[in-house]
């Protein structure tokens, strides 16, 4: 009866420090990946607002390449009308 109090007393005490060490890993791992987590979204709100002003570069310079086309087919009509008109 003593020896298996004895086991029971030994099972107990690997139980709570398995539990205590159990809750220190986790407290510390909570830590650290909240400050991952902190660092990410830190890196990931810095990184945006430079993506877009490239996109918003990029759609200006979309812009300005379809305005100059344009403009150069509706001279090319003008001119295209013009010289029917004189020569016709």
């Amino acid at each position: 009866m003593f020896r298996a109090r004895i086991g029971l007393a030994a099972a107990a005490v690997v139980a709570g420090l398995t539990i205590v060490v159990a809750l220190m890993v986790g407290s510390s791992l909570t830590g650290a990946i909240q400050q991952q987590v902190r660092q990410t979204v830190e890196h990931a709100q810095s990184a945006f607002p430079a993506l877009d002003r490239l996109r918003g570069l990029e759609l200006t310079n979309d812009t300005v390449r379809l305005a100059r086309g344009q403009r150069s087919s509706a001279r090319r009509a003008a001119c295209g009308r013009a010289g029917q008109g004189i020569g016709g």
